[in-house]
């Protein structure tokens, strides 16, 4: 039984259609030599440097050989198997140990024979020379095209079309009332003139409907799928450091392959001034998003959670000018489902912002106030007295089991070691043995390792309250006056989580409450 394979390895050669001429040869072929054919495998599209067992249709046929479905594989020619000399023995190779032979249709060889085996390595070298060899030229013609200014591949930046294949300004206007080149003067208006953010100007072009890609199907170097139909953060800081917009361009900066970079001129949608002024700006926008102050401990950073989407909140501050010119910091935690794609796709949160300040002072009473109510409890506090849905005690059990459970798997090692020496059982047997044993081994130990973290981490937080404790007078406003990393603390030690629930005052306002979860329970 005979199966026809047939490849080209781009789209367009598809579309010339020269995977159809080896088929109508082969179906020729068949009829002249009275072959049934049991099945044409087609391949549209796909390089030969791919491994036959990666490729949508050589998978399958390999599948199929491997069921004894058909005897010998035909082939236009021994480079429709593979280009890469390598890639093409491996093939004939992995075909053979199938029982499956392969003939070339229009090329003299046998699979079968000494000399035939010479004559595919011989041809498939030659084939992977050509390839090189076109390569190569291919290489040097783009390049050539690329610094006489045409496009010579890639997507066409959002701004640009094809005009006889160069790159020039789209001024086509869109259903929006916008060109694609007035949308990135706008971009660059917005982040230059009225400092925008990029989540800001996504926003923005959001709402007046423009879209973020063309759609045309006619118009080549645009992508086509795979897009998204609105605009998005990382999309706009690409345009904006894009330097193709001040008509700039650089060919083979972004090719994983050594070669020159092509630095050539395109239509400037924006001046350079405009351009350099853009990038300060961004860096501005960069630089106060993590503008944290370094001084500044956040008392609840890390267990502060939003009751409206369950995502935590997180840490901010900026500066403000107060009326006699100075400046003063402003500590904040708002909740991240605001931040970047999730605010420009309408899933942003709409929680309340809380002042920092107020909120962490608000915690630390609560725990002051806990400690103060539970004072004998406290000051004579033992292990067992943790009251939390998991105590001291349960932790320590759990890790006094898995130790056990340690030691018998040592044990059994040793057992197997035993027996391998009074030869009850072979080698093979121990390292299989000895295999699922230590992969048990390491799982269990880990898990013991993770269970002493917890204990530990439970000791440190009864130390922290005993510590806490000992400095607690009846007058709490005493404490006041330590110092952020000790608050922190003590919170961390009391504290499992804090919620805030956005709620709405009589007057339909969101305001925010706090309900704080104490690993204590008195």
């Amino acid at each position: 039984m005979f199966a026809i394979y047939a490849r080209v390895s781009t789209d367009e050669q598809t579309e010339k259609g020269t995977i159809n001429s080896q088929i109508a040869f082969a179906k020729k072929y068949c009829n002249l030599y009275r072959l049934e054919p049991y099945k044409i495998y087609r391949e549209d599209g796909i390089s030969g440097t791919i491994p036959f067992h990666n490729r949508p249709t050589g998978s399958r046929l390999l599948e199929d050989a491997k069921k004894g479905l058909f005897s010998t594989l035909l082939v236009y020619r021994l480079d429709r198997l593979g280009r890469s000399m390598l890639v093409t023995l491996n093939i004939i190779k992995e075909l053979e140990n199938l029982g499956i032979q392969v003939k070339s249709m229009t090329e003299e060889f046998d699979t079968t024979t000494v000399s035939g085996k010479f004559t595919i390595t011989t041809l498939a070298s030659i084939a992977d020379y050509e390839r090189t060899n076109i390569l190569s030229r291919m290489h040097q013609g783009i390049d050539r095209a690329a610094k006489k200014g045409k496009w010579v591949g890639g997507i066409v930046p959002y701004g640009y079309i094809l005009n006889n294949g160069y790159p020039v300004t789209n001024n086509v206007i869109m259903k929006c009332g916008y060109s694609e080149a007035d949308v990135i003067k706008l971009i660059y208006s917005l982040i230059v003139d009225y400092r925008y953010s990029s989540i800001d100007i996504a926003l923005r072009l959001n709402e007046l409907h423009i879209p973020a890609h063309t759609f045309n199907s006619k118009t080549k170097g645009k992508r086509k799928s795979n897009v998204s139909p609105v605009w998005r953060p990382g999309r706009i800081r690409g345009i904006i450091s894009n330097t193709i917009y001040k008509g700039v361009h650089y060919f083979g900066k972004h090719s994983n392959k050594s070669r020159e970079i092509i630095e050539r001129k395109v239509p400037a949608i924006i001046d350079t001034a405009t351009w350099e002024k853009a990038q300060l700006q961004l860096t501005k926008n960069v630089n106060h998003k993590y503008s944290y102050n370094i001084d500044k401990v956040f008392l609840l950073s890390g267990i502060i959670k939003c009751g409206l989407c369950g995502r935590n909140y997180i840490k901010k501050s900026y500066n403000r000018i107060k009326s006699n010119k100075s400046i003063y910091s402003k500590y904040y935690y708002y909740c991240s489902g605001k931040n970047g794609d999730l605010k420009v796709l309408s899933n942003r949160c709409y929680s309340k912002n809380i002042d920092a300040c107020i909120a962490e002072q608000y915690v630390f009473d609560e725990c002051i106030s806990l400690l103060i109510r539970n004072r004998d409890v406290f000051t004579n506090l033992s292990n067992d007295m943790y009251n939390t849905s998991i105590t001291y005690t349960d932790l320590k059990k759990d890790y006094d089991l898995t130790q056990k459970e340690l030691n018998k798997i040592e044990e059994e090692k040793e057992s197997i070691l035993d027996l391998y020496r009074k030869k009850v059982i072979n080698i093979n047997d121990v390292s299989k043995q000895i295999g699922k044993i230590n992969k048990e081994y390491n799982s269990t130990n880990q898990e013991l390792i993770t269970k002493k973290k917890h204990i530990q981490e439970f000791n440190n937080r009864m130390q922290i309250i005993k510590d806490a404790m000992a400095n607690i007078t009846i007058d709490k406003n005493e404490l006041l006056d330590l110092p952020d990393s000790i608050k922190r603390n003590i919170i961390l030690s009391l504290v499992k989580e804090v919620t805030v629930n956005t709620i709405l005052d009589e007057n339909n306002n969101p305001i925010a409450e706090l309900s704080i979860k104490f690993y204590y329970v008195t």
